[in-house]
């Protein structure tokens, strides 16, 4: 393996890179960063039988992927690429799937640590029946890996056409519906009820947003819902959160409780543990990969409250505290999601005097939000 420097992007920017050009070999690329990138990498070679293709970044390794179009016959040739990012070696098996649906016997293969495999389709189907009727490729590994495919045209009428297909994980959800809602409608907070002793607050949670990550020989999933963040705890699942800065009259005791709820528990999810931010220094390492072991032997749901408060603070003289709401609670021995799609927390004020500027605290605080949402900022 080679490392190369570390670089920066600029926020909004972009740069393209040169790499393993005189390496005279082929191989993989892992590109790791700070933030969420989009790019794409060209690849090919020059001289006799030259060519350039084009695949985007893939941004997780999955333990099954699936090639979604490949063709085999006397016009199309298909190879299929995958690499193992892995310290340990890991078994791929590839099972070709024809246009009805109907699969040909799987074939199994091993990819040493860190090392790649091509794998060419004339070969796979040698003296196969209905090879030209084949349409895709289900892969399955061992451990997380990530594959493409490069169709090309070299046999007919001197065509020199290539195109890389990425492989795709149906482990990478998107959107996950907790009811109805359409992919990415974000979280909706209402206070039907909010009196100087009594506020009621709604929170709608349409769903959430899913990718699988492969890390550490471990398959997990991040999961993030629209106008809601995250636990940080280093270690811990990574849950989604939904906040709400709360006015609080000056004085007052806070009571509260669940009103109301609506969920239902969805299987087959290993939510991802919250991990170290990245140093902003160039060339630093990268953390190390933290999980709490403990936490994730517990046959039980986490965190065992779905809702919090955090506080007080004072904000432009008001007294507030945050309504933390947890819509998703972890199971990891059952790998089980128990998901709220609605909460109503009922929070009532009591042991103060007399407070007339109860009311124009609320207006201040209805003023600092406006703002919060117009600045990404809370105003001092």
């Amino acid at each position: 393996m080679i490392s190369l420097p570390t670089e920066r992007l600029p926020a909004g920017g972009q740069e393209a890179y040169v790499v393993g050009a005189d390496l005279g070999q082929e191989g993989w690329i892992r590109v790791r960063s700070d933030q969420t990138l989009a790019g794409l990498c060209f690849f090919g070679k020059a001289g006799s039988g030259g060519y350039m293709a084009d695949i985007t970044l893939i941004p997780n390794l999955s333990k099954t992927l699936t090639v979604p179009h490949v063709a085999q016959n006397s016009q199309w040739d298909t190879s299929v690429m995958i690499c193992n990012p892995n310290s340990v070696a890991t078994e791929i098996t590839l099972t070709l799937v024809d246009v009805d649906g109907d699969a040909f016997p799987p074939q199994t293969h091993s990819l040493p640590p860190n090392g790649s495999g091509k794998y060419d389709l004339a070969d796979l189907l040698r003296g196969t029946d209905g090879a030209e009727h084949v349409r895709s490729v289900e892969i399955s590994a061992s451990r997380g890996v990530a594959a493409f495919a490069l169709y090309h045209d070299l046999k007919w009428d001197d065509g020199k056409s290539f195109a890389g297909i990425s492989a795709v994980s149906p482990a990478l959800l998107g959107w996950v519906p907790f009811g109805e809602a359409k992919p990415d409608t974000p979280v909706e907070i209402d206070t039907p009820v909010s009196t100087m002793y009594e506020l009621i607050v709604d929170f709608d949670i349409p769903g959430m947003n899913v990718a699988e990550i492969a890390q550490e020989g471990g398959t997990y999933h991040f999961l993030d819902i629209p106008g809601g963040g995250h636990v940080t705890e280093v270690g811990k699942p990574q849950f989604p959160t939904v906040n709400r800065y709360i006015a609080i009259p000056a004085g007052a005791t806070v009571s509260m409780e669940i009103a109301d709820s609506a969920s239902k528990e969805i299987k087959g999810y290993n939510i991802y543990p919250a991990q170290e931010a990245l140093p902003d220094i160039a060339d630093a390492p990268i953390p190390p990969f933290e999980k709490d072991a403990e936490l994730y032997q517990e046959d039980k749901f986490y965190p065992a409250e779905i809702v919090g408060m955090e506080g007080p603070q004072s904000i432009r003289g008001c007294t507030v505290m945050i309504l933390q709401a947890y819509p998703v609670q972890f199971n990891p021995i059952r790998k089980t999601l128990r998901v709220y799609s609605n909460i109503r927390v009922k929070l009532t004020f009591g042991c103060f005097g007399d407070d007339p500027t109860f009311d124009d605290w609320q207006a201040e605080m209805a003023a600092c939000r406006r703002e919060a949402d117009e600045t990404g900022e809370l105003p001092e």
